[in-house]
C-alpha cells in the first residue's frame, strides 16, 4: 500500500544516507505473477 511504501521506503533511505558501509537495497515483489 502507499503507506507500507512511504513507511518502508524512508527507513530504506536512512539506512542508506546514514550507513558508513556501502548498501544495496532490493525491492521485494509482495505479488508474483502467475501465467
Amino acid at each position: 500500500t502507499g503507506i507500507e511504501h512511504v513507511f518502508f521506503g524512508s527507513v530504506a533511505e536512512k539506512v542508506l544516507r546514514h550507513s558508513p558501509f556501502p548498501v544495496f537495497i532490493i525491492p521485494c515483489k509482495k505479488k508474483l505473477e502467475r501465467s
